[in-house]
């Protein structure tokens, strides 16, 4: 593998004119490299739909531990967001045959939808972690 210089020198554009006199703001920039986050680990905590457990894959899971982690949030306000949430998770939900969503829904010839999807199980998982996290520190 080739070592790269993690301490450029910028060119003469890294400048801020000031008054109309260009006055250096930086001579390098330093970068630690990218982070790439650790493996999803699945907690097995179920989604309630219309009131009943729903057992996620881990892909399931992981989608829905990351919308119960915006509940309170501005994010889950956001009609926009709320949207192109809810068509990724009913995408991965309806591939998966199996999923006991998608036999409520063919049972009761209806529609799936995010307003019965309730996260507060995943939610309060969360909340419990973060919480023994902080007690830890």
């Amino acid at each position: 593998t080739k070592k790269v210089n993690s301490k450029k020198k910028l060119n003469s554009k890294a400048k801020v004119q000031k008054n109309n006199q260009e006055e250096k703001k930086w001579t390098t920039l330093s970068h630690n490299g990218v982070l790439f986050p650790k493996p999803y680990k699945p907690h097995h905590i179920p989604l309630l739909y219309e009131g009943k457990k729903i057992k996620l894959t881990t892909e399931e899971e992981e989608i829905a531990t990351m919308y119960a982690s915006m509940l309170e949030t501005n994010y889950i306000s956001n009609k926009i967001f709320n949207k192109n949430f809810f068509q990724e998770f009913k995408s991965i939900i309806e591939k998966n045959k199996e999923n006991e969503i998608n036999k409520i829904v063919e049972k009761s010839k209806s529609e799936f939808l995010l307003e019965k999807c309730d996260f507060s199980l995943i939610f309060n998982y969360i909340k419990k972690e973060k919480l023994e996290k902080s007690a830890e520190m």
